[in-house]
């Protein structure tokens, strides 16, 4: 392999947080002389890298200059430990400067369909504490502190950039129209890390297609790299994600729930009716309780749930109605897309043979739909429940 793949490896593997940065922040006067400039903060957390995986640190086999570059010109740690083992409370330690055991994200707990547990909004992050210098800030690269629209979303202040998506994002700020988020380049593969180039353009790392942008103007050319390998997929072919044989929903979901078009729950306290369905020749067990995990995975800042677990005690029979109580927050615009991930653990039996009984699990994507006006109190789904082999 050439010191080119390996390097490329090495980048492959290492996912990039660039934390802050600054552009031309200027100096402060103050009485007696102006201040000397304030310097800019790169912070790169790589998952899986080490100090011997850089030149700076005296690797020598894998070339490495600009990172070297950075460090001859920064600063270099030799004692410094991450936050935890696992990736988001690494990052959020980071970021809030609080110890594993006082950390609001301690484990990497994911939420469907896309991100992790978002950080609580009150926490205080070394970005807040940075905005009233005058610095810009942006996260670029691997979040996974809070999916869109959450209360760890990472366009919310005091964030002005971030990637996700296939897309790059900024937060006005300072104008008429401070706090519109907006698409400023579309079309990207999971993009893995930004540099903002001497001349003020930037250059992108989009890492799922293979190949590294350079945008001027708003307008993204391909850098062609020397000894480059040929990508593994077309640089421009975006991979679908696949749908099972017999099933409507995407992923690992088992069921893609519906809601017909104007329905939906209007703000105040509602709730979300799941009717349960057993497969013919089989029902619900009159002997096990019926379990149930539920997550906003998208929209948690207008829509809450009462409670996220949910244990119904045994009934038995066909059918079996759950009822989830939400509120819904006063809505920023006429309609919102929001979504709750729902999953059941329960246990059926052959309708005539009660003592033939297995244990089931259904993931369900649940869309609610959230309308300023003309919405209902309640909304209700039916759910299938899976031939089991009894």
């Amino acid at each position: 392999m050439t010191s080119f793949c390996r390097c490329l490896a090495a980048f492959a593997r290492a996912i990039v947080l660039v934390l802050c940065w600054m552009v031309g922040v200027p100096a402060q006067q103050r009485p007696g002389g102006p201040t000397p400039p304030r310097p800019n903060i790169v912070f790169i957390l790589a998952d899986d890298l080490g100090p011997g995986d850089l030149g700076s640190y005296g690797q020598r086999k894998i070339e490495t200059p600009s990172l070297d570059a950075l460090a001859a010109r920064g600063m270099r740690f030799t004692q410094h430990y991450a936050g935890n083992a696992v990736c988001a409370p690494s990052r959020g330690v980071l970021l809030t400067g609080r110890h594993p055991g006082h950390a609001a994200i301690r484990d990497n707990r994911e939420l469907q369909p896309e991100g992790q547990w978002p950080l609580p909004g009150p926490e205080l992050t070394i970005a807040e504490v940075l905005k009233p210098l005058g610095y810009a800030t942006g996260a670029m690269g691997k979040w996974g502190l809070g999916p869109p629209g959450s209360e760890g979303d990472p366009l919310k202040p005091p964030y002005d950039t971030a990637p996700y998506n296939g897309k790059i994002k900024r937060l006005t700020v300072g104008s008429k129209e401070a706090g519109v988020v907006r698409t400023v380049l579309s079309g990207l593969h999971e993009p893995g890390s930004i540099a903002v180039a001497p001349d003020g353009s930037w250059v992108i790392a989009d890492t799922n297609a293979h190949r590294v942008l350079r945008v001027i103007d708003g307008t993204a050319r391909e850098i062609a790299i020397r000894g480059a390998p040929e990508p593994r997929r077309g640089a421009l072919t975006r991979r679908q994600t696949g749908v099972a044989s017999g099933s409507a929903a995407l992923g690992w979901f088992t069921t893609l729930l519906t809601l017909p078009a104007g329905v939906g729950l209007a703000p105040g306290p509602a709730e979300v009716a799941l009717g349960l369905e057993a497969a013919s020749g089989s029902e619900l067990a009159d002997g096990a309780p019926l379990l149930v995990s539920l997550e906003v995975s998208r929209r948690s800042d207008l829509l809450r749930l009462e409670r996220d677990t949910i244990t119904l005690e045994p009934k038995g029979g066909p059918s079996r109605t759950i009822l989830l109580a939400v509120t819904v927050a006063e809505l920023p615009e006429p309609l919102v897309e929001a979504e709750l991930v729902v999953r059941l653990d329960y246990v059926a039996c052959d309708a005539r043979n009660h003592s033939a009984c297995v244990p089931g699990k259904v993931h369900a994507r649940v869309p609610v739909r959230l309308l300023a006006s003309g919405g209902k109190a309640r909304i209700e789904f039916r759910i299938a429940l899976p031939m089991l082999e009894l």
